[in-house]
């Protein structure tokens, strides 16, 4: 018995540090107990999870702090995948123990320098999508490399101060492009640069987490992203006023062009390779990736048109969640494969950051408009997750 608390414990931990969200971790972790014969129940939070296990009449309760790491869909595939093995009995204790040691001790499968680059990728097609100009697109590849920089190298000391760091380095080389290039938008390099560290996704899922009454997880996730918004904003800030004294001021000229469907299709199927690199996606469903990536823009990018941003976003986030759930029942792995690619492209995150650029230049209405409709946006995208939920369900616990 202690032998299958141990592994619970273990299996809990590993799930938390890879990015399961916790209304998936304490499913998951129920599941498993319950083919184990042990009685529990379990409580996360995103920094926090609590087991308790009843044996021989006597309670017992184990509670343990976990630091999360980045998002890797790769181990938490290869979790899922042993989570379904101990759940139909087709391993035991041992085995699995055995199992869950070698996927924590696996080694990355991209070098940093890829990671880096990949960081520059997503960036420069972010700005293809926000019709950005070559220059801006140029700029937005470094500036994003430079984020990529910052995040991969920074040390376990240092990783609270990474988001206020990339920020303000990413800046930087936005403004230094202001110095030399007139027809440039420095906030469509920046937004572009910090897209992939802008707080939307989480945001999002905190919504959903309070939505499905996982309340103090909810809560708490919320104002993590809320505090990850402020440090990317004063980051900018900072860059801004340190930059004026040298008489670098930024241009905020509006797109005059549209780039070509084409061009964005192109951007898009970069875009979705970025994205498993830096999810740690295995490459294998590289091409389920790109049809949710592709499923997510294209609804976008046509939908708005007819029904306006918050119907569009609703429609996108069933549309990719539903076919997530389909992958997932079909192929008997985690639905998070393509709902993290799918909604990092409609995720509220922009227009949040957007707001609080607002508030740093004294434009409050504006600020707060901003504020506003990424709450609305964020709600209607939990909206479409929650139906395609109920319309077809994953029958995955991830």
């Amino acid at each position: 018995m202690n032998k299958s608390i141990d592994l619970i414990l273990e299996f809990g931990e590993a799930l938390h540090s890879y990015g399961a969200a916790s209304y998936n971790l304490e499913q998951a972790l129920q599941n498993i107990a319950k083919q184990l014969g042990v009685e529990a129940e379990f409580f996360a939070a995103p920094t926090l999870l609590i087991s308790g296990f009843k044996i021989d009449g006597e309670s017992k309760t184990y509670v343990k702090r976990v630091y999360p790491a980045n998002v890797d869909l790769r181990k938490l595939t290869y979790l899922d995948t042993l989570g379904d093995q101990l759940i139909e009995g087709n391993v035991d204790v041992e085995q699995a123990y055995a199992e869950l040691k070698r996927i924590r001790n696996l080694k990355e499968n991209s070098p940093e320098i890829i990671e880096i680059i990949a960081y520059g990728l997503a960036a420069l097609c972010v700005s293809i999508f926000f019709n950005a100009n070559n220059i801006e697109a140029i700029a937005a590849f470094f500036a994003g490399t430079t984020v990529g920089i910052v995040s991969t190298m920074l040390n376990d000391k240092l990783k609270h101060f990474s988001e206020f760091m990339a920020a303000f380095l990413a800046s930087v080389v936005a403004l230094i492009f202001t110095k030399y290039f007139q027809n440039y938008s420095y906030n469509i390099v920046v937004l572009a640069s910090l897209i992939v560290i802008i707080p939307g996704l989480s945001l999002t899922i905190a919504i959903t987490e309070l939505a499905t009454l996982n309340l103090a997880s909810g809560t708490a996730r919320l104002m993590q992203s809320i505090l990850v918004f402020f440090k990317l904003a004063f980051g900018v800030a900072l860059a801004m006023q340190f930059l004026n004294l040298w008489g670098i001021k930024p241009h905020n000229i509006l797109p005059n062009i549209e780039v070509a469907i084409m061009f964005k299709s192109s951007a898009l199927f970069v875009a979705c390779l970025s994205f498993c690199i830096l999810f740690r996606i295995p490459l294998r469903f590289y091409l389920w990736v790109l049809s949710a990536g592709a499923l997510s823009f294209f609804s976008t990018y046509y939908g708005i048109n007819y029904f306006g941003l918050n119907i569009t976003t609703f429609l996108a986030g069933f549309l990719v969640c539903l076919l997530s759930n389909a992958f997932a029942r079909w192929r008997k792995k985690p639905a998070l494969l393509l709902e993290l690619p799918g909604l990092m492209l409609i995720v509220p995150g922009s227009v949040g950051f957007k707001g609080l650029q607002s508030f740093v230049e004294n434009n409050s209405i504006a600020g707060i408009d901003s504020i506003f409709n990424m709450f609305l946006i964020a709600i209607a995208l939990v909206s479409g997750f929650l139906l395609a939920n109920i319309l077809l369900v994953p029958k995955r616990s991830l």
